[in-house]
């Protein structure tokens, strides 16, 4: 299994779409194989933000926030599914890039 170092981190902005360390705009491609995890930030604060799957997480939790920002690994299979969320920062939504898990 190809192991993936570091999270690919996202970093949220409030009120505007999130930028990702892997620069994908609309998908978050991540791969059960190679061990890849997410990590969520706000640049400057650490207390008002979380990011909720709206259906199903391919994640053990359905939801993260300060201190509870990393994924862990992924817990579902890869496919067709698209696993959509929102981000909630300083009392504003954002729309987040859509994951899915590929082989």
């Amino acid at each position: 299994m190809e192991e993936t170092l570091a999270p690919i981190q996202v970093e949220i902005k409030p009120g505007n779409p999130p930028t990702t360390s892997d620069e994908k705009k609309y998908y978050l491609e991540l791969s059960k194989s190679r061990g890849d995890h997410v990590e969520w930030f706000m640049a400057g604060s650490n207390d008002d933000w979380a990011v909720i799957f709206q259906d199903m997480s391919p994640f053990h939790r359905q939801y993260f926030v300060p201190g509870a920002h990393q994924s862990g690994g992924i817990v579902v299979d890869s496919g067709l599914t698209e696993y959509k969320y929102t981000i909630c920062a300083d009392g504003k939504k954002s729309d987040s890039p859509i994951i899915k898990i590929v082989p």
